[in-house]
């Protein structure tokens, strides 16, 4: 789930498109070379399009004059169609890897000058986490400032490396100001100011909308036994110039952090006059250490409620609920999207799966299958198997560098022959697929060796790093 929010008349970037889907899709077809493709169908549906001509000018000076039968401007306002059709998800392509991804918006009321929170589903393909909030493939990324593990786990409270995903946008920090510990990103393109103040931290962007994240022991989340080991600062407040703001809560547990509420737009104690809940079920554990420190989910997000408060009263909106299907006690797929009124239901959007039926050698268990959108719509996704990939144990083909590590290489020729697949099943200890140069005397003798393979392979080097241990 992607939470942002648009300030005043700014819309700040969300991966996550909310076009409208129209309900009979054209037929997709994609390039030979691309590793995936997506299918169209419509099906038999009870809604159909009726071709209408252009009205004449008397035809439309007619319907300027007052009909008491017309639809007011508020039923228009909430036509359900119009609602349903700004409902509907999208999907895209990785054009780099081929991967598959869908985001599914969550409309919520608007608040008082422009000031919105922005709230939506977004499913990747590349997605492989077993501890997601959503289900399995989906994306409930809550806007936070975290550490980067791409030194590794070891160093990962050793250096001050940090990620900013704030509005479904996520980017590499870069220190750029050390006396006042504030920080830019590496990659600018919003031009905002992170800023590192008695441990928690303070974003300002280019119109002064500031972004509080991690103010409080509920919005860090830290090593139980060393609380000064904050891995991520959540998202706690967002106020702009005029003093309007969105205020986030959260949930708490087994060292997980879920999200609660939201509630905007505030000005001074007032809280706002919209709100968003966020409703939490069950599921099987998970612990996952990849922080340096246990993480047990516990909980999935099973609906997500949104209410207006005027005058003291309070009504609900809409209801989106999520539900879920459990494979291997693992994997929690979400299978339908439900979207509710206090006047009814409107049609699912339902998904479906890869079960592990197919040919292994496509490696589709678990990826999206189908999507069937409300009123008939179908997208069907089809796999290639990645070039990478050898089937039943084939590796006869050239093995892409960086695929496996060496031990115990004696020559620069054995080498060029394991770099082109030829000598896969010779002596054993030639190739180590768990093997690490454990000492500065093997690592650079490895180096010496893997450039002599290079250079008889007609390759250049321009850069190498090898870790020891």
């Amino acid at each position: 789930m992607i939470l942002g929010a648009t300030i005043g008349e700014e819309t700040l970037s969300d991966p996550a498109p909310t076009e409208t889907t129209e309900l009979v899709p054209e037929t997709i077809s994609e390039p030979e070379e691309t590793p995936v493709q997506i299918s169209e169908s419509p099906q038999e549906s009870e809604t159909a399009l009726e071709t209408t001509t252009a009205p004449t000018l008397q035809e439309v000076n007619m319907t300027l004059q007052e009909d008491p039968s017309a639809p007011t401007a508020e039923a228009a306002k909430n036509d359900p169609l119009k609602t349903l059709s700004s409902a509907q998800g999208k999907y895209d392509i990785d054009l780099f890897s081929g991967s598959p991804s869908y985001s599914f918006p969550i409309t919520l009321p608007p608040g008082r000058d422009g000031v919105t929170p922005k709230v939506s589903l977004h499913y990747s393909g590349n997605n492989r986490k077993f501890d997601s909030l959503a289900g399995y493939g989906w994306n409930m990324t809550q806007n936070a400032i975290y550490r980067s593990t791409n030194h590794g786990v070891d160093q990962l409270y050793e250096r001050n490396d940090f990620t900013a995903e704030l509005n479904g946008s996520a980017q590499e920090l870069v220190l750029i100001d050390g006396a006042n510990q504030i920080y830019g990103a590496k990659t600018e393109s919003s031009f905002t100011r992170y800023q590192f103040v008695e441990n928690h931290w303070i974003a300002t962007d280019t119109k002064g909308t500031k972004y509080v994240f991690g103010n409080s022991s509920d919005t860090q989340q830290f090593d139980p036994n060393d609380s000064s080991r904050i891995y991520k600062w959540m998202l706690e407040r967002i106020e702009d110039l005029n003093g309007n703001s969105i205020t986030f809560t959260y949930f708490k547990d087994g060292g997980q952090i879920y999200p609660d509420s939201i509630r905007y737009t505030g000005h001074g104690d007032e809280l706002g006059i919209g709100e968003v809940k966020f409703l939490r079920t069950e599921r099987p554990d998970y612990t996952s250490y990849e922080r340096g420190f246990g993480v047990t989910t516990r909980y999935l997000i099973h609906s997500i409620e949104t209410y207006t408060y005027h005058d003291g009263a309070v009504k609900k909106v809409l209801e989106y609920d999520f539900d879920h299907e459990v494979r291997n006690n693992a994997v929690q797929h979400l299978i339908r999207i439900t979207m509710k009124s206090p006047d009814g239901y409107f049609p699912a959007t339902e998904f479906s799966y890869f079960d592990g039926t197919e040919s292994i050698t496509d490696k589709k268990i678990n990826l999206l299958k189908q999507i069937k959108h409300p009123y008939g719509a179908v997208q069907d996704f089809t796999y290639r198997a990645s070039t990478a990939f050898r089937p039943g144990g084939n590796l006869s083909n050239k093995i892409p560098l960086g695929f496996i590590r060496f031990t115990r290489i004696r020559s620069h020729r054995t080498l060029v022959q394991l770099l082109r697949g030829q000598r896969m099943n010779t002596t054993v200890g030639i190739i180590s697929l768990t093997g690490w140069m454990r000492t500065k005397k093997n690592m650079q003798g490895f180096m010496k060796l893997y450039k002599r393979a290079l250079r008889a392979m007609g390759r250049n080097i321009i850069s190498t790093r090898v870790r020891t241990r």
